[in-house]
């Protein structure tokens, strides 16, 4: 038809023309898009193990409930060549919605996992081979200074309430994001961190 003549969708896709009304219904109120709406079968679940087989930098989330930081994270993990996103299942939003935009096609490329107990999925990293480092404001060494002599694991916890106690406590070792014992991290959100602890571990 018209519409597939005058744009890239693949034969293999059903094209349904429908009025704004008609897509409004199908989303949440409020929800903004361009008059487009594609139905798209959930992604791919992926394993821990699948993960730590990369040998590349991981992200891990201790119950960031925010899903536009969670997108940032996503698009600033794809571009630093992470090799996956950890989150826990509960306390920790869908892969969709503002999360999927504002990662903005992100989402499709970064390995995401999710678990249930994020103290043994830590202890699992550790058993991996990986440093898992928590990034707390009260962390005794800088990032710059943790060896590369083995993977990174990079644990950041939720706005406001930081990294829960248990986290911490099953991290290789707490880390800083600043040379200086002044540290800044408590003024930057939980995506631009991220964004400057990606850069640092892989320069």
């Amino acid at each position: 038809n018209e519409i597939r003549q005058q744009t890239d969708i693949p034969p293999n896709l059903d094209v349904q023309e429908a009025s704004p009304d008609q897509i409004n219904k199908k989303l949440k109120p409020g929800t903004v898009h361009q008059g487009v709406l594609l139905n798209a079968s959930p992604l791919p679940e992926v394993s821990l193990e699948t993960v730590t087989a990369s040998g590349k930098p991981i992200i891990v989330l201790d119950q960031v409930t925010d899903p536009r930081n969670i997108g940032a994270i996503i698009r600033a993990a794809t571009v630093f060549g992470a090799g996956g996103l950890i989150m826990t299942r509960h306390n920790s939003p869908a892969s969709g919605g503002a999360l999927a935009k504002t990662a903005s096609g992100a989402l499709e490329k970064m390995p995401l996992v999710r678990v249930a107990n994020l103290a043994r999925c830590l202890e699992s990293l550790a058993e991996a081979g990986y440093l898992t480092c928590g990034l707390d404001e009260d962390g005794t060494q800088w990032l710059g200074d943790i060896p590369r002599d083995q993977p990174i694991a990079c644990v950041m916890g939720a706005e406001g309430k930081g990294l829960r106690r248990l986290t911490k406590e099953n991290c290789t070792q707490l880390v800083r994001l600043t040379a200086s014992d002044a540290s800044s991290f408590a003024t930057l959100n939980v995506a631009t961190a991220t964004a400057v602890a990606l850069y640092e571990i892989v320069r």
